[in-house]
């Protein structure tokens, strides 16, 4: 039956049955929402203040100011304050300079808010116990987001777009496109705050939004449904071929970066077909997704190389033909070459390490536990340790972590870390022993909030997870 306006759902109610779908929402959750004062973040906190009676929710929100917009940023900060006051929903706010952020990181500006967002959003659950992160994505959102990963030739995993729910991340709006949600704010007369760089199309996202996407819908006024379905099925696809990717790695006998027989690699890149497999297997076993290019390099590799050969994957490994396997080797593993170094406050290269490390005194708007970003991230106590320094492994290395003593030996191998990347991975000490590392938990000694050590790799060293 095509709905009319009398039988069509209303906007709240396609959105809670979409969250009963997904099962986004469980009895009890309590959820953080991200807040920015926009018209979507505002819509879905008062949808989920209204789902409370429904699936008894309790409610926090999470407002991040850029530091970007100047006198526009404080306006929609104090408007957040005010909205969450008045629906008395407890408020957490943080400042941070995305601006300084980009360049430190080289990456753009809207990469950088983004990560900043789900760090502290992250940070904070962890923190208050918070079971869901709910974020304001729409289903318009998802559009512009699988174009804009279309433009620069990302792989299945970019198709997919933006998932419904990722751990404890939920996305309830991603059923319905702006417009829905703009009818919605009219009906319940909410106000809200306008970004006005959301209309500079000189950011790529902008562009899509104001020009391409319009463009493509006058070929197809469903498009946003259209996509949706893609990625869907793209999504499906991913998970199968990642889990035939593991399944090839437990028959060939290997795992996370252990020696591959050669003759079954090369058979599995021969077969019809067999980009995808072969990619998402060199995923499962060097821990990160590759480039068209480095998927065609190794195939190369594989099939065009008689004798011993190798291709380099990053500034940091090679993988490489060796007799009847197919193995990966450090392009650094001498342990000769790499020196002890005492950490000086701010940023510390370490030539020939895996990683080099960031010495940072925390603001107080940092000072939580850093659970999601991308690379490795303590905080400690500068009371409680000593001068920092960076070492590599040595024999017999063990400490507290945890409540109990743990060897690193030990922690590398039920990690399965190659004996030879791991004489790459610096190891921050002082004194009195280990504080911590990548793959390392921190020391208990070390715990606290007041300095932040974090170890990064230019090139996102594959054996990072």
């Amino acid at each position: 039956m095509i709905p009319t306006m009398k039988n069509r759902k209303s906007v709240f109610d396609r959105v809670l049955a979409f969250c009963k779908q997904e099962k986004l929402l469980e009895s009890g959750d309590t959820v953080l929402l991200a807040l920015s004062g926009g018209k979507d973040s505002v819509v879905l906190l008062h949808m989920l203040r209204k789902m409370q009676g429904y699936f008894s929710l309790q409610l926090g929100a999470l407002h991040l100011n850029h530091g970007l917009r100047g006198e526009a940023a404080l306006h929609d900060e104090a408007f957040c304050k005010k909205l969450c006051q008045a629906w008395n929903i407890p408020l957490h706010v943080f400042s941070v300079p995305v601006d300084q952020i980009a360049k430190d990181q080289g990456v753009g500006l809207e990469e950088a808010g983004r990560q900043e967002r789900y760090r502290f959003l992250e940070i904070v659950a962890q923190e208050e116990g918070y079971t869901k992160v709910a974020t304001a994505h729409t289903q318009s959102d998802h559009s512009e987001t699988v174009l804009m990963h279309l433009i620069r030739g990302a792989g299945l995993r970019g198709l997919a777009g933006i998932p419904a729910q990722r751990e404890r991340i939920i996305r309830p709006l991603l059923c319905i496109p702006t417009e829905d949600v703009l009818l919605y704010a009219r009906e319940n007369d909410l106000a809200f705050c306008q970004d006005e760089t959301n209309e500079d199309t000189r950011y790529l996202r902008n562009h899509i939004r104001h020009t391409i996407l319009p463009s493509m819908k006058k070929s197809n006024p469903a498009l946003d449904n259209s996509l949706m379905r893609m990625s869907r099925v793209v999504s499906e696809s991913d998970v199968y071929f990642t889990f035939r990717a593991k399944q090839a790695l437990a028959d060939m006998g290997g795992g996370f970066q252990t020696p591959l027989p050669l003759s079954q690699v090369k058979d599995l890149f021969r077969a019809p077909g067999s980009l995808l497999p072969a990619e998402a297997l060199l995923k499962q076993w060097l821990g990160q997704s590759l480039s068209y290019e480095q998927v065609q390099g190794i195939k190369r590799l594989l099939l065009e190389s008689k004798s011993q050969a190798q291709f380099n994957v990053g500034n940091h490994i090679t993988v490489e033909i060796a007799g009847d396997f197919f193995q990966i080797k450090p392009i650094h593993p001498e342990k000769a070459n790499l020196q002890e170094v005492f950490l000086q406050e701010g940023y510390n290269p370490l030539p020939g390490y895996a990683f080099a490390v960031w010495l940072l005194a925390c603001s107080s708007s940092e000072n939580f536990e850093n659970i999601l970003q991308k690379d490795y991230t303590f905080y400690v106590s500068s009371d409680t340790i000593g001068r920092p320094m960076v070492r590599i492994r040595q024999e017999g290395d063990q400490y507290r972590a945890g409540g109990h003593t743990k060897k690193v030996k030990k922690i590398f191998a039920d990690r399965k870390i190659p004996r030879a990347v791991r004489d790459t991975l610096p190891i921050v000490c002082d004194e009195r022993g280990i504080i911590c590392g990548p793959f390392l938990p921190l020391a208990d000694r070390a715990k606290g909030l007041d300095l932040k050590i974090v170890f990064v790799s230019e090139d996102d060293a594959p054996w990072k997870q």
